[in-house]
């Protein structure tokens, strides 16, 4: 993904998500899945319940956040060809 990309779907994560990346850069960013999971939550409420989003910073943890992720974009219609694996 180009430099150009990136900050447009930063920007757009930012607007549905009301939250700011920070300095951080993009993949540092979204590498635990607390934003990702958010963000399915805002597009489709109740989604991935709060509870179960982990802000550790544990790999497993992490790790599951993406896993939820991708199991709720899948049961929103993405297809598992369009996914990737963690």
């Amino acid at each position: 993904m180009s430099g150009s990309e990136q900050e447009e779907v930063q920007r757009w994560i930012e607007a549905v998500t009301g939250e700011r990346f920070g300095q951080s850069p993009f993949g540092d960013t979204l590498k635990d899945g607390v934003i990702l999971c958010r963000l399915v939550n805002k597009i489709k409420p109740g989604t991935i319940k709060d509870s179960l989003i982990s802000t550790s910073r544990l790999a497993f943890k992490q790790m599951e956040n993406i896993k939820a992720f991708l199991e709720a974009v899948r049961s929103l219609g993405l297809s598992r060809s369009d996914c990737f694996d963690t």
